[in-house]
Formats: structure tokens, sequence, C-alpha cells
């Protein structure tokens, strides 16, 4: 028996005298001797939480989530996309209008205004879904008026889209690989300026906070969800939205996951500061309430003398009081 290191388990082997082997979370080892072994995590080893790796997300409880929430909003989503899809058609029917039937310059300019207009109402739209998925997430209705409700911070997410696009575009141009790596980093950037309305600065930081350590299971990620989207492709297209709604309430969910997991996320959302708290320092919590007031329970400096059983009896007959305030003479 080889001797026992802080970072390795006793694990019994079928057929097979007691080894040790590296710790993984939901250990449960294959090899291959002469035919395939189980090896199996005894009850009685001793493994601290620095030993075992702790994940930031768990894929398959995203999807699950996606997929279970996909068919509980379905028919809200059809409203709401149907609607999304009358509104973004008015720029293009402008366009072809001005295009085939009357192109004086007076049309050809409103065209012009009309795309810039649409182009501005995908950004929208696109900070509206992610506040749509949230509520579902959240388990809360969602109506068409909820897709404009984060309207307020469209500059921010435009200035975070294009800083986005231009650190992406670069890294592609980088041999590729540095640009998926900078696209799986900041892309949760939209889900911080629709619910915490950051600035775009901040809200890519947060993004570069949350994935950190977790790249590597993003990209896995991107590839189930690429894979998801593409079945529903080839099933003739009808698949397609719902394959949509799958992998963005699961995106949705993987985010709300890397929060929960990343330390000193309430400082960073309070502050968009990175650096650690200070020693002693207490961390903050995000919305959290006051505690209630009651009117009827006076301040202890309000005057009103307080029962001390341990004072010096004064002499009176009267009994201490039963509360804060005087006694009745």
């Amino acid at each position: 028996m080889l001797a026992h290191r802080p970072d390795t388990a006793f694990v019994s082997i079928t057929t097979m005298a007691p080894v040790e082997c590296n710790v993984r979370p939901a250990l449960r080892l294959w090899l291959l001797p002469a035919r395939f072994v189980t090896l199996e995590l005894m009850t009685n080893a001793s493994i601290t939480t620095a030993d075992v790796r702790q994940d930031k997300f768990v894929l398959d409880s995203a999807i699950k989530t996606g997929w279970q929430n996909t068919w509980k909003y379905f028919w809200p989503y059809v409203g709401i996309c149907t609607a999304v899809f009358l509104i973004a058609s008015l720029p293009g029917l402008m366009s072809i209008y001005a295009t085939w039937v009357n192109s004086s310059p007076s049309m050809v300019a409103l065209s012009i205004l009309m795309g810039f207009l649409g182009a501005i109402f995908q950004q929208v739209c696109a900070m509206g879904f992610i506040n749509l998925q949230l509520r579902v997430i959240d388990g809360k209705q969602i109506q068409t008026r909820d897709l404009f409700e984060p309207f307020k911070s469209i500059m921010n997410y435009i200035c975070a889209a294009i800083l986005y696009v231009l650190m992406v575009g670069a890294g592609f141009i980088c041999l590729i690989v540095p640009g998926i790596m900078l696209g799986i980093k900041f892309q949760f950037y939209g889900y911080f300026i629709v619910e915490h309305k950051m600035g775009p600065l901040e809200a890519l930081r947060a993004s570069s906070t949350i994935t950190d350590g977790a790249k590597m299971d993003l990209f896995l990620f991107g590839v189930v969800q690429s894979v998801i989207n593409s079945i529903g492709w080839m099933m003739l297209t009808i698949g397609t939205f719902p394959a949509w709604l799958i992998t963005s309430i699961a995106a949705a969910d993987v985010y709300r996951q890397l929060v929960r997991n990343t330390p000193n996320v309430a400082h960073l959302i309070a502050t968009g500061s990175t650096e650690p708290l200070a020693v002693g320092t207490a961390p903050l919590s995000i919305d959290a309430p006051e505690p209630p007031h009651d009117p009827t329970v006076p301040p202890l400096d309000s005057g009103v003398p307080q029962y001390d059983p341990t004072a010096p009896d004064s002499g009176s007959d009267q009994p201490p009081p039963s509360s804060n305030f005087p006694a009745v003479p």
C-alpha cells in the first residue's frame, strides 16, 4: 500500500487490494487491467474541500432547466415573439418599398432611417429577451412589456456590445483560439447590464470574473448549445424555435449558477471592483431588506427608564415594571 497523502484517498477495487488515487468529484473511475474494474470511493476516506474540484456550474442541470421552462412558457414566448417579428419586419418592408416601388430621395432617406431604427430595435430585443429569460429562471410571469423594461440601459448595452465585438474580432485575427476564449470570457456582459444596471466596462469586468476557472466547461456548454440548435434546424426548421428557447434559458441558468458560485460577487456587483474584501470586512449582500421597525418599542436612547434586575432596591414596595415603560404610581 502506498503512503497516504492529503490529495489522495483510499478506494476499493473489485478483486484487488485497496490502493490510492487522485480524488475527483463524483469519483467513478474505470480501469482495464484485464477487464473493466470500477473504483468506488470508500466512505471512511477523509477529503477536505480544497482537495475536491468545485464546479462553478452544472451543465445537465442548466439544460434540464431550459427544457422544463421551454414547455412551461412556450405559448407566452410565442405571443411575444410574434409581436417582435411584426415590429422588426417594418424596416425591411420600407426598404423593399423604397427599392422597387418608389425610389425617390425622400423614400431612400426614410428607408435608411428605418434601417437604423431597426438596428436599435434589435439591440432592445436582445436586452429584452435576457430580461425574459431571467424572469423565467425566477419563476415569474412574462409579458410583452417585460421586453422593453431594460430600455433605459440601451446605450450601455450598445457600447459593451461594440467593445465585445472588437475584442473577439481581434482575438480571431490572432489564430482564432484567443477569439474563442475572449468570447467565452465576456459573454455574460448583457446579463449584468440588464439585471444590475452596470456600465459597459463594469459589465465586461464582471463577466470576466464569474467565468474565471470555468472557461473549458463553458466551451463544452457552447458545443452542447450548437448541437441542440443543429437538431432544431434538421427538423425542417420546426424545431428551431424550441431549440433556441432551450439553449437561451439554459444560458440564463448558467449565468445564475456562476454568480451564485463566485466569491464576493455581491461586492463586485455593488462596487464594480474585483479587488478582494479586506480582512475583517463583512461581505455585501444584494438587495438586503432592512429589518422592520416596531413603532411601539422605544429606542434605547429615548430617555425611558430601563429596568435593571441587578440594581439595588430603592426601598419602594412597588414591584419592578414588567416592560420598558415606568410603572404608574
